[in-house]
């Protein structure tokens, strides 16, 4: 390992540092551990304008999450009726306790007026609709007409980052504490990527699906952007490895513990997965040649970063 070690407390931040230092462009990459992964850290890039060189742009645009943003910037200002199927992407949530066939009805009573159909309470409970549902329908109801009166996607992401509780949606109750950081750092990072669009939230989709990450720039002002995997063969003077976290790297073993035994009564996980993983980290590691930036996880730090500080046993 040729490159020095240094800490990235933020990745955009880091970027920025180095450009701002005169680190060429195509010097530089950010390497994530997987393409899920590295939606979140593409967004917040892009959000920041910088320009970047991608294979996994794709994944981004069609992730969960930036599929949830924006059926609500469409539904909240598409001036046609909603289905069923679209409306569900937005009302679902484990907490809301929303009856599906009910929610059928009430549109097609409100002749698919979605914000109609999830303020009007009497017909909600009339339809069957629990308490608890027919008060979070009338607030969703209420974030609806929020957005549709907002004139662009800025303003519609500080509507949705302040009163949306996408994070209900996106990541269960019983989830960890590191899975819902992961998600709640990806949801932040999606809503500024919206929000740097600034066009209509109408056009937001549009906005997405026509996004440019490298920003019409030659490819010596881009910076690389992928998995480590990726990277294999290939260096660069600078490179950011970011949110390093338990459960990304290293990855979360997919492996099935080996029987148990009379010293090893709950089974003995496979050595080879994390070796494997230790592997995959130590590519990224070395495809610097001159430094290496480690954003550190705070819920959930990766056990890599004692080894390389000397805590490992």
């Amino acid at each position: 390992m040729r490159g020095a070690l240094l800490e990235a407390p933020d990745v955009v931040a880091t970027v920025r540092g180095l450009l701002d230092e005169g680190v060429a462009a195509q010097a530089i990459a950010v390497l994530y551990r997987s393409r899920e992964q590295g939606i979140g850290v593409l967004a917040e890039l892009a959000a920041a304008k910088i320009a970047i060189e991608t294979e996994d742009l794709e994944r981004l645009r069609s992730s969960r999450v930036a599929a949830l943003v924006a059926a609500y910037l469409r539904l909240a200002t598409a001036p046609g009726p909603a289905t069923l199927t679209d409306a569900w992407r937005i009302v679902y949530a484990p907490g809301r306790f929303v009856q599906k066939e009910a929610l059928g009805r009430q549109l097609e009573a409100r002749r698919g007026r979605l914000s109609g159909a999830l303020a009007d309470g009497a017909l909600a409970r009339e339809l069957g609709q629990p308490k608890a549902a027919v008060e979070a329908m009338a607030k969703l109801s209420r974030l609806l007409e929020l957005i549709r009166w907002t004139t662009s996607t800025r303003e519609a992401a500080e509507v949705l980052a302040e009163r949306g509780e996408l994070d209900s949606q996106l990541c269960p109750a019983s989830a960890s504490e590191e899975r819902r950081a992961r998600e709640d750092a990806e949801l932040a990072a999606i809503l500024r990527l919206f929000a740097s669009f600034d066009v209509a939230p109408a056009l937001a989709e549009r906005a997405l699906r026509e996004w440019d990450p490298t920003l019409g720039r030659p490819p010596q002002e881009r910076v690389w952007a992928s998995t480590i995997h990726r990277a294999k063969g290939r260096e660069w003077r600078c490179v950011v490895l970011p949110r390093l976290a338990e459960g990304l790297c290293p990855a979360r073993s997919r492996g099935d513990a080996l029987p148990g035994s009379d010293d090893a009564p709950a089974g003995v996980d496979p050595s080879p997965w994390l070796e494997q993983e230790r592997r995959i980290f130590y590519v990224g590691l070395t495809r610097a040649s001159e430094r290496v930036y480690l954003q550190a996880s705070p819920e959930a730090p990766s056990r890599f970063l004692a080894e390389l500080r000397g805590g490992a046993s």
